[in-house]
């Protein structure tokens, strides 16, 4: 069951819809599946996710009224040569809304946002051909109890706002503040390149001076951290002295003893 509901509009464009829905089984799945009838800026939001994805084909799991899952539409050319950035730019979005609400969350490549040393949200960017449209989907953890996540079988530590915060979180006020947070994200992108990403990230790097292993493509880097590149990827100096740049992966910090 869905409804649109046009007193909430999407800041992305004047036209633009939210649409809201009882549960779906993914809301990027949707988006893509529908998207000749959606407009640049609409936003997929379902109050209970079924069958979420994660990057590298991760399960993201959810609960009804415990977890903000939301995808954004993007249909502008202009965004192509940023396509590889759109999840940064997500994440800094999110990195603000989480400020609002008084918690420091920091940035953790590609796209990871923590709390300490525990993940709150991720994100999933889904590119439908080589038009310039783009579904990005963000699943915040806000309203989870500790025993809602000790109740999934996570590959890492989690958190979520309540648990941040110590209260319940209006779950539609912290929608809005996101969507209108990624907006100015995006047309920042689009009027002055990836500066102001890149400041963002470097000022909140969970991997800043840190010892990492990078997996992906088939291969494993391990070296030191020195932060991201002009075009947002992933710079580690191998052992050997060498550097090298990274566009896709999974990353993790390595202890040192």
């Amino acid at each position: 069951m869905s409804r649109i509901l046009q007193s909430t509009p999407s800041p992305f464009d004047p036209q633009a819809r939210l649409l809201a829905f009882d549960e779906l089984p993914s809301t990027n799945t949707w988006a893509l599946g529908n998207l000749v009838g959606l407009r640049n800026g609409d936003v997929v939001w379902t109050r209970r996710q079924l069958s979420g994805r994660g990057r590298l084909d991760r399960k993201w799991c959810s609960v009804s009224n415990g977890s903000l899952t939301f995808s954004v539409v993007l249909r502008d050319k202009r965004l192509i040569p940023f396509g590889p950035n759109l999840g940064q730019l997500a994440a800094c979005a999110l990195l603000e809304t989480l400020s609002e609400q008084g918690v420091d969350g920091r940035l953790k490549w590609p796209n990871d946002v923590m709390v300490g040393d525990r993940k709150i949200a991720g994100i999933l960017v889904e590119q439908a051909g080589s038009d310039g449209d783009f579904v990005v989907g963000v699943g915040l953890n806000v309203n989870l109890s500790g025993a809602d996540l000790a109740g999934f079988a996570l590959d890492r530590p989690a958190i979520s706002l309540q648990l941040a915060t110590g209260r319940r979180v209006d779950e539609e006020g912290v929608l809005a503040c996101l969507l209108v947070a990624f907006s100015r994200q995006v047309s920042g992108v689009m009027a002055h390149g990836l500066v102001q990403m890149r400041d963002v990230w470097e000022r909140h790097d969970w991997l800043a001076g840190r010892e990492v292993r990078v997996m992906g493509n088939g291969q494993v880097l391990e070296g030191r951290y020195l932060g991201i590149d002009e075009a947002g990827r992933l710079r580690i100096r191998l052992a050997s002295g060498i550097e090298e740049e990274c566009w896709t992966g999974d990353v993790e910090r390595v202890l040192v003893s």
